[in-house]
């Protein structure tokens, strides 16, 4: 959670949490601050710096208030949203919008969507990751678990209706899913982020 200036932070807490309060200069003209439950884009690299912070670590060479500074700037970074891919090729232009809108679609599926536009599944892919980066299968994976956290979160519905709303048609599977790209599972992400 980050909280901004002059609010109230309150919290019951459920067990044993820790805090990492970092006071921030919001006039260096950054375009975004994010507030309220924030989602890391790289759990692995979130852990490794809140154990360099947690450590007091040292690097050599590297003074403690400078590596202390470099981390909570990572930090911040972890938390930015995801840049808006600006596409010279209009047909993927055009994919990115089908896959945001069609992500919570069971029935969606890669071939048939490269079909749609009229590519092969490989040449489709091979576009699709030169634009973003990722394969359209992580893109759309991606979103739905996006929603799915926020449905965790924000909605009392059990996790068989969200892993329903976000395009999976087993519970299972999208447990598997969830915890592999959040590092825990759906109930315990949920019990974490009402504390």
């Amino acid at each position: 959670m980050l909280c901004p200036p002059d609010t109230t932070f309150e919290r019951a807490l459920l067990g044993t949490s820790r805090f990492l309060f970092a006071e921030l200069d919001l006039t260096a003209g950054r375009p975004w601050w994010p507030v309220g439950q924030v989602m890391a884009s790289d759990p692995q690299r979130l852990r490794t710096d809140l154990h360099l912070l947690d450590r007091r670590s040292s690097v050599r060479g590297v003074p403690a208030g400078l590596l202390h500074d470099l981390i909570v700037t990572d930090l911040l970074v972890l938390a930015a949203p995801p840049p808006v891919a600006t596409s010279p090729d209009p047909l993927i232009t055009h994919v990115t919008a089908v896959l945001t809108d069609r992500a919570q679609d069971p029935g969606l599926t890669m071939a048939v969507v490269a079909d749609e536009v009229g590519l092969s599944p490989s040449q489709f892919t091979r576009r699709f990751v030169a634009v973003h980066g990722v394969t359209p299968l992580r893109y759309v994976t991606e979103r739905r678990i996006n929603h799915a956290c926020t449905l965790l979160i924000d909605t009392d519905r059990s996790v068989t209706q969200i892993a329903a709303a976000c395009g999976y048609r087993s519970v299972h599977y999208f447990s598997r899913a969830f915890k592999r790209e959040v590092d825990q599972s759906p109930q315990l992400f949920r019990s974490a982020g009402r504390i």
